[in-house]
């Protein structure tokens, strides 16, 4: 878990603001969210950037260590081709009881493949990356981040009604959510087999210095 200091928090408020506007009103092509995605944006959001954070690697172990011995055994690290899968609603609709409060910071992205369902509010993130020099419009391209991604932790975060039903709505037409965003997400979560899965709580979007700082500590500089 990463508690950052609040003088770091507080130097990432203003941009955070900045986004929140954002976040608050538009979709990732500009478009403003339907009233639906409105209500659902401000019952979700999070202007200030939680405290602590856990990054993917330390969810999975500590939900893992938590759970009895022989669920340990099925929930092992996840095969480099859990990567590249779309989240499906069968994963979601199949979640054990008792999930436990995460914090966690991510980004939305999936290896070879729409991070976003196309028929319900379901999207998927991986660990967030090591700080680098290079920059792609898809990480999948590039060896280097290539290796990163699968080896890279992922979840599947779940947006969903009262009754604990996601919307038929993709979650970046829902929220304005953009694949390669930076973000943290708060929820109740669990083992799906050996899938992170996420029923979403509360949502900050990540500003670059956020984002980097997190990076750094998770993976050192």
């Amino acid at each position: 878990m990463i508690r950052l200091s609040r003088t770091s928090i507080t130097r990432h408020v203003a941009v955070a603001l900045v986004v929140a506007a954002t976040f608050a009103g538009c979709s990732s092509s500009g478009t403003i969210v339907s009233p639906v995605g409105e209500t659902i944006l401000k019952q979700l959001k999070i202007e200030q950037q939680p405290e602590a954070i856990n990054s993917l690697k330390a969810v999975y172990a500590s939900l893992t260590t938590s759970q009895p011995a022989t669920a340990q055994a099925a929930n092992a690290e996840p095969a480099v081709t859990e990567v590249a899968q779309p989240p499906t609603t069968e994963v979601a609709q199949s979640a054990p009881a008792a999930p436990q409060s995460i914090t966690v910071a991510g980004r939305i992205y999936a290896l070879g493949t729409s991070p976003f369902d196309a028929k319900e509010s379901v999207f998927t993130i991986v660990e967030l990356p090591k700080q680098t020099a290079h920059k792609h419009e898809d990480p999948g391209d590039c060896p280097f981040c290539l290796r990163e991604l699968k080896n890279s932790k992922i979840a599947i975060v779940r947006i969903v009604d009262s009754s604990g039903k996601t919307y038929p709505t993709p979650a970046d037409k829902l929220l304005g959510l953009k694949k390669l965003q930076d973000i943290v997400v708060q929820g109740k979560a669990n083992f799906v087999g050996d899938t992170l899965v996420i029923e979403l709580e509360g949502l900050h979007l990540l500003n670059e210095a956020g984002a980097a700082e997190l990076s750094t500590a998770f993976h050192g500089s």
